[in-house]
């Protein structure tokens, strides 16, 4: 077991702050009403679609449209959902609610993993940084 690539120490959040920095990333933290979710495939996209009327009805509303990125990797199909609800909620309902929205099965099981280790951010998005300069400033 010395080998698992998912050991508790290799996936805190720290590491990730410094993981993000050393690939031009950038690291995304839910606000208390926030929902990451991170589709990355059409089983994702399916349960998002089947499941967000169901959930607005019995769960918890959707405040605004929130945002929609690009995940990490830049794959066709692979994007962010950070949806604002018009409630808070706790790290646990967020990793459940996020499951129930299609998001990675394996990212959110690392968060679960980080919060009964209770690491401080266990639910987090990596992002690439945007490209600061406009079109006007390169040269």
């Amino acid at each position: 077991m010395a080998n698992n690539p998912y050991s508790f120490d290799k996936i805190k959040s720290s590491n990730a702050f410094l993981e993000a920095e050393s690939k031009n990333c950038t690291i995304v933290l839910p606000e208390r009403n926030q929902l990451l979710i991170d589709i990355d495939d059409e089983a994702g996209e399916l349960a998002y679609t089947r499941n967000i009327t169901k959930f607005q009805e019995h769960i918890a509303k959707i405040g605004d449209k929130g945002r929609f990125a690009p995940s990490k990797s830049g794959e066709l199909g692979h994007y962010h959902y950070t949806l604002n609800l018009e409630r808070n909620v706790t790290p646990l309902e967020r990793i459940l609610f996020q499951l129930m929205l299609g998001s990675d099965r394996t990212r959110e099981t690392l968060s679960y993993i980080r919060l009964i280790n209770e690491d401080p951010n266990p639910t987090l998005f990596f992002e690439k940084k945007p490209d600061m300069l406009t079109a006007g400033e390169k040269s």
